[in-house]
C-alpha cells in the first residue's frame, strides 16, 4: 500500500514537470533565442584577457602577476567607475523612451558622453600613478614596473570601453538592434 502511494507521487510530480515544460516551451524558445547570442557576445568579451592571461603565464612568474594585478587596477578603477555612470544612463534611458520623449534620450546620451569623458581623469591620474601606489603597499617593484606599463597602455581604451558600455546601453533600451538578427550573421 505503501509503495502503491509512492509510485503516485512520484507520477503526479512527473506529469506536473511534463506539463510545465510543455506549457513553457515557447516562451524557453525565445528566450533561448535572445539569451544565446547575448551568452556569446559576453563570451567573446572575456575571451580575450582569458588568452592574454594564458600567454602572460607562458612567459613567467613576475609577468603573470603584474599583468593579473594591472588588469585588477583597470578594471576596478577604471571600468567599474564607467559601468556605474552607463547604469545611471540606463535608469534615464529606458524612463526617457517610456515617456516617448526621444529628443531627450539624444541629450541624456551627450550628457552621459561629457560625463565619461570627465570621470576618466582621476582614474588616469590613479593609472599614472600605479608604481608607487603598488610600491607604498609592499608589492615587488619588478613586479609594480611591469604592471604599471600595462596599466598605462590601457589609459587610451578606458575611454573607448566606457562610451562602447554606453552605446550598447542606449541601443538596447530602444531596441535598435535585434540581437537575433545579428546572431544569425555571424
Amino acid at each position: 500500500m505503501q509503495g502503491d502511494c509512492h509510485l503516485g507521487c512520484c507520477n503526479f510530480i512527473s506529469v506536473w514537470i511534463h506539463q510545465l515544460i510543455l506549457n513553457n516551451v515557447s516562451e524557453l524558445k525565445i528566450l533561448v533565442s535572445i539569451s544565446g547570442p547575448l551568452v556569446l557576445t559576453y563570451l567573446l568579451d572575456v575571451a580575450p584577457i582569458l588568452i592574454t592571461t594564458v600567454f602572460c603565464g607562458h612567459l613567467g612568474k613576475s609577468e603573470l602577476d603584474a599583468f593579473a594585478l594591472g588588469n585588477s587596477i583597470v578594471i576596478l578603477a577604471g571600468q567599474s567607475i564607467g559601468l556605474g555612470i552607463c547604469s545611471a544612463c540606463d535608469t534615464f534611458f529606458s524612463q526617457i523612451y517610456g515617456g516617448k520623449n526621444l529628443k531627450l534620450i539624444g541629450v541624456v546620451l551627450q550628457r552621459g558622453i561629457l560625463i565619461l569623458s570627465l570621470s576618466c581623469f582621476p582614474c588616469w591620474a590613479f593609472f599614472v600613478n600605479t608604481k608607487n601606489i603598488l610600491l607604498l603597499l609592499g608589492q615587488d617593484p619588478s613586479v609594480a614596473r611591469l604592471a604599471e606599463l600595462y596599466v598605462l597602455t590601457c589609459i587610451p581604451a578606458l575611454v573607448g570601453i566606457n562610451f562602447f558600455n554606453l552605446e550598447i546601453r542606449y541601443l538596447q533600451n530602444q531596441w535598435c538592434c535585434d540581437c537575433r538578427d545579428s546572431f544569425y550573421r555571424i
